[in-house]
């Protein structure tokens, strides 16, 4: 008697074989993609958050305030004063008056929407609305594919403590 495996055995056991393979590859891009995803969303949620902690403590130390939307200048009680806008490439910076003028927002994220007001009545100590959006790069760019695209909308209020 023979020993060895039929033909048709060995294609039985590679069929078996190449689904095990496949289905692994599968699984492992899918947890790839969702970790890179999760990665994306972090950076911009965490990026938003800086801004609004940044500009928050500015606000909150002006002894006066101005809006002229899109910008938002900030009158301080000893120099710098600062100037937050946007700048070319919708990256949101900050200008300090007088100083250099710094980027907030990462090179691969854009903010749109930008929009600063004074809720507070006149007389009043001021209470500014801040409204943004930030996302990824629109896969029009190139830089970003359509699966790890990722927007947040932030709206806030910030009182100025003075």
């Amino acid at each position: 008697m023979k020993k060895g495996f039929t033909l048709i055995e060995l294609l039985i056991y590679l069929a078996i074989t190449a689904a095990i393979v496949t289905s692994f590859v599968y699984f492992a891009l899918n947890t790839s993609g969702g970790s890179e995803k999760a990665t994306v969303v972090t950076q911009v949620n965490n990026e938003a958050r800086f801004v609004l902690d940044f500009m928050a403590a500015k606000i909150r130390e002006a002894s006066a305030v101005s809006v002229a939307p899109p910008t938002l200048t900030l009158t301080m009680p000893v120099s710098p004063n600062y100037i937050f806008s946007l700048d070319g490439s919708n990256n949101l910076q900050v200008n300090e008056n007088p100083g250099p003028i710094t980027v907030l927002t990462s090179n691969n994220l854009q903010v749109t929407n930008l929009l600063f007001t004074n809720l507070a009545p006149a007389g009043e100590r001021s209470n500014i609305g801040i409204s943004f959006t930030l996302s990824t790069d629109p896969p029009a760019g190139g830089n970003v594919s359509p699966e790890l695209a990722y927007t947040t909308s932030v709206r806030t209020a910030i009182s100025r403590r003075k």
